[in-house]
């Protein structure tokens, strides 16, 4: 089972090395494998843009 949850709307987490500000994480939870990823991203970012960042 893979569960998919967005926190949209936090304070703006800024990137120090490549100078880019945050404001959403998308959560990705494989249960079968028992991983959970994080990624941060802007809150302006499509669906494609996030399949590209979890794959």
């Amino acid at each position: 089972t893979i569960i998919f949850n967005y926190i949209i709307n936090l304070l703006k987490l800024k990137e120090l090395l490549i100078n880019t500000v945050y404001n959403s994480i998308f959560i990705v939870v494989d249960k079968l494998f028992k991983q959970a990823y994080f990624l941060l991203h802007k809150k302006s970012y499509t669906i494609k843009n996030l399949v590209y960042l979890y794959i």
